[in-house]
């Protein structure tokens, strides 16, 4: 059995109400989603969900067929996995994941990831060796031969 858990090398998460943000400091690249279904997607991924766990959660929770939901989620997971943003676990003993009941269905809408690299540079930046002396960070040191 894999589970899916969040990759803790260089990886951090917050969220922020109805935001999850995540910063992969390796990559340098920053993510953000909004939408419920990949909120909910992502509490259980903390959890250590297997694929079927996160399935039937979100059946439980939201107006959706369990053709539609594997439809949506199986990109959605892949492009956490091919971001680093999370890791394929095997796991060799059961675990469980309560299935709550809901009294009122949610709206299912696809998972979607944003994903940001206008801070790149800045992010990849080391603070101790990359930096200017004189300016400090975030500016860079020039490279010999004067080139920025």
């Amino acid at each position: 059995m894999q589970i899916f858990e969040i990759n803790t090398n260089g990886v951090a998460a917050e969220s922020f109400g109805n935001e999850v943000v995540l910063i992969n400091l390796l990559r340098g690249n920053y993510y953000s989603f909004r939408d419920p279904v990949a909120i909910s997607i992502w509490r259980l991924i903390e959890k250590g969900s297997t694929k079927e766990q996160i399935l039937q959660n979100l059946i439980a929770k939201f107006e959706v067929t369990g053709i539609n939901v594997l439809e949506a989620v199986t990109p959605f997971l892949n492009q956490l996995v091919h971001e680093n943003l999370i890791l394929i676990k095997d796991l060799h003993s059961e675990n469980e994941i309560f299935v709550p009941e809901y009294q009122v269905k949610l709206v299912f809408t696809n998972p979607t990831l944003e994903i940001y690299d206008d801070l790149q540079a800045m992010i990849m930046l080391d603070p101790v060796h990359d930096v200017d002396i004189q300016k400090g960070w975030p500016h860079k040191k020039e490279e010999q031969g004067g080139n920025k």
